[in-house]
């Protein structure tokens, strides 16, 4: 039987709350706690603690923003800017986020300007002067509309949902801002090229692993053709043949594609423990797809692997994301099992750590040491380690591999003088 109310404490206890897409509400309370609700069925789900240790006094006006895909961020009302290198604190009137996929930005609302970040490295300021509110919206309205306007003149400019609300002629008027605007505005006008670096989806991932068994359930196809992915941004090119991936990334001045790098992937050299010697796999492709965030997924019958392009040593490179092994004797569903049973609803599961340990130096291909290098690009990102670190720590300790126990220990330590981050793992 479920309630048809939810305990908020005591009189005055609550400061704000917060509603997402999601039928999730949010509310603040005095302590600095927010308790996450089930709205519909009215069900408590989750609580996370802020920490108010400099801003306590201002708890009522600490702001909560939720993107289309319901991530939740929460920050003080002050927000530090350096000028001159003097760090300088500004009010914060609001934060939105636009466009929720490949250029999905930050953008925080103060008096009379606004800044466009980084959602996932706040301190990334795209920009680096303050943008004039009335400057964006004449951007961005007149490239909607063939009508030039003046927006110095309006009042009440804000966005909010992806849509600009403005008073202007004694009238309130409400523009759709679409994604081609956004993207165009970050390009030509602020010169921002860059993708932003948010994990695979774990439901697209299912999907396409609920597809695949279901399509190959006796006899699996080897892919022997070229086959194309393109995204916005990026353009993945796969020779089944030869086992080599492509990946170009688009010029916006002459709306053309850039190659950038390449992979070949045919014979993959690693550590077989149950022959107790080194093994030559001949990869086989089955299948491959783009990801909504332009990452690529290539089932093989060595397993499932994620690519990924970063930016390596100023050159765009190839990298492994993620990897989890495909048994020898087990077919696709246990691996699509492994994935649904995970109990992190919006996250895949750590990759196969146990494997990319064991073989971290030994498999390789093009004469590039795959799992070490994505075993450097876990330690390095500060998101994959809040996520994955504990598990990565827990299995290189039980190979004793202390090498890389002592780089993750490192890492922390660092990390810990000026961040709460031993406690988020």
């Amino acid at each position: 039987m479920f309630s048809n109310s939810i305990s908020c404490g005591n009189r005055k206890d609550v400061m704000c709350c917060y509603i997402s897409d999601k039928e999730k509400i949010m509310l603040l309370d005095k302590c600095g706690s927010i308790t996450q609700w089930n709205l519909n069925m009215l069900l408590f789900e989750k609580q996370y603690q802020l920490d108010t240790i400099h801003h306590r006094y201002w708890i009522e006006k600490w702001h909560c923003v939720f993107n289309k895909n319901s991530t939740l961020l929460v920050t003080p009302p002050k927000m530090c800017r350096t000028i001159s290198q003097v760090q300088i604190y500004f009010l914060l009137r609001c934060l939105e986020f636009i466009s929720s996929d490949e250029v999905e930005r930050l953008l925080l609302f103060f008096d009379d300007y606004l800044e466009i970040r980084d959602p996932y490295h706040l301190q990334h300021v795209i920009y680096n002067e303050p943008i004039p509110i009335s400057v964006l919206c004449e951007k961005l309205l007149n490239k909607a509309t063939s009508k030039k306007l003046n927006m110095t003149e309006a009042e009440f400019k804000i966005l909010l949902n992806e849509n600009l609300y403005y008073i202007l002629d004694n009238n309130l008027w409400v523009q759709e801002i679409f994604k081609k605007q956004w993207t165009k505005y970050l390009r030509e006008e602020l010169k921002d090229d860059n993708k932003i670096r948010v994990l695979p989806n774990k439901f697209q991932i299912e999907e396409i692993l609920q597809r695949f068994t279901n399509e190959n359930d006796d006899v699996m196809n080897e892919m022997n053709d070229i086959q194309s992915y393109e995204g916005s941004l990026v353009k993945w090119e796969v020779n089944g043949n030869e086992k080599v991936i492509q990946v170009f990334l688009k010029k916006f001045d002459s709306n053309t594609w850039k190659s950038v790098n390449s992979l070949k992937l045919d014979i993959l050299r690693y550590y077989n423990y149950e022959v107790r010697d080194y093994h030559d796999h001949k990869l086989k492709i089955y299948s491959c797809n783009l990801l909504d965030n332009e990452d690529l997924a290539i089932i093989t019958d060595f397993g499932l692997f994620l690519w990924s392009i970063w930016q390596k040593d100023e050159k765009d490179e190839i990298r492994l994301r993620y990897y989890m092994s495909r048994k020898e004797k087990s077919n696709y569903k246990s691996l699509l099992d492994r994935i649904q049973k995970y109990e992190k609803i919006n996250s895949l599961p750590s990759p196969d750590f146990n494997f990319i340990i064991n073989n971290y130096e030994q498999l390789c291909s093009n004469k590039r040491y795959l799992f070490k290098e994505l075993l450097d690009d876990y330690i390095e990102n500060k998101l994959l380690m809040k996520l994955y670190g504990q598990e990565l720590l827990l299995y290189c300790s039980r190979s004793k591999n202390y090498s890389i126990v002592t780089r993750l220990c490192n890492k922390i330590y660092k990390e810990t003088e000026n961040d709460n981050f031993l406690v988020k793992i």
